[in-house]
């Protein structure tokens, strides 16, 4: 629940609205039946919090009737799941299971490419490209390694390439 509250969100929103959501409804069954407007004023101050306690609940009450209040193990299962794309689904699956998977957000997409390690138009692409240009061992690894730099050094707009430590190698930061 708390990769679905994290979505569009910064991490001091995230964490504090998770305790809230976890401490009122701690299984997928109580936060099936949630009151929804109650269910949005934990969630609040998150980004999209209306949408976010719909999600919630929807997600909760798929794991309820179809895979015995369980979350599913697998990136493939995952997904299935309403409101769960690829990157919650690699979220869970490695973080939660330590399954395989390599999560790509916007950082490891627009890093991906602003590096010219992949050239592609949408996080499914970056994935399946990184997948294949990357040995297995650094899959996991690399979400938390391009999100702290895509949050420090390589940033969207004016990245601080007087600073970076891939200058030298970065089609926009040679000079």
């Amino acid at each position: 629940m708390s990769t679905l509250l994290s979505l569009r969100n910064r991490d001091e929103a995230t964490g504090p609205a998770t305790e809230r959501v976890m401490a009122s409804w701690p299984d997928p069954a109580s936060m099936a039946s949630a009151d929804e407007a109650a269910l949005g004023a934990a969630v609040r101050p998150s980004n999209l919090w209306r949408t976010k306690a719909r999600a919630l609940r929807s997600v909760a009450a798929e794991l309820v009737k179809d895979h015995g209040s369980r979350v599913p193990r697998t990136v493939e299962e995952l997904v299935r799941i309403k409101w769960v794309g690829r990157k919650t689904a690699n979220l869970v699956a490695t973080l939660a299971y330590g399954e395989e998977g390599l999560t790509v957000d916007v950082h490891v997409h627009r890093i991906s490419n602003r590096l010219g390690l992949v050239a592609t138009r949408r996080p499914a692409e970056t994935e399946a490209a990184l997948k294949a240009l990357l040995p297995r061992t650094m899959w996991k690894d690399v979400n938390d390694w391009l999100v702290w730099f895509g949050r420090t050094t390589c940033v969207p707009v004016s990245p601080r390439c007087g600073e970076c430590p891939v200058r030298r190698r970065c089609p926009i930061g040679r000079g």
